[in-house]
């Protein structure tokens, strides 16, 4: 959670036009907070694919307290914060099909887990992304999304 701290989140929306979001509780706790942005033109899949925008989470964070909670899975902090995330890729994807040529259009939305998160990678698998094979780095795998748009 440290990157909501510090002034890489400002930079990032400087920089990116990421749009951030800081998740409460009931008792006005911050629980999480996510980010979503699109990328610049870049070859998709890398490293020969085709020129592509993407939309992008660049991060992600639930503070350890709440990570598993609420019991109940249908409220647990994850879901929601995911169910808000995908919502939102699909309201920018759809807002930039209205206004962008088709070239421009994006479907696919992307993100980056530690290759040692396994609870993470299940819930995002829980949402439809999938791990991009041969495309990682030391510590992190690539998981994607294809967007309904």
């Amino acid at each position: 959670m440290e990157w909501i701290t510090t002034t890489e989140v400002l930079d990032s929306i400087e920089q990116h036009k990421t749009s951030v979001w800081l998740y409460r509780n009931q008792e006005e706790v911050v629980i999480g907070f996510g980010s979503l942005a699109a990328t610049g033109w870049q070859k998709w899949p890398p490293p020969d694919g085709k020129r592509s925008r993407l939309l992008y989470i660049p991060q992600l964070g639930i503070d350890e307290r709440f990570r598993g909670q609420p019991p109940d899975s249908r409220w647990r902090y994850s879901n929601q914060i995911m169910s808000h995330l995908i919502y939102q890729a699909h309201a920018l994807a759809n807002l930039i099909k209205e206004e962008k040529p088709p070239r421009k259009h994006v479907d696919l939305l992307t993100l980056m887990v530690h290759r040692d998160n396994k609870p993470a990678m299940r819930v995002y698998e829980r949402f439809g992304f999938e791990l991009l094979q041969g495309f990682e780095d030391n510590e992190h795998l690539v998981m994607s999304h294809r967007l309904d748009v």
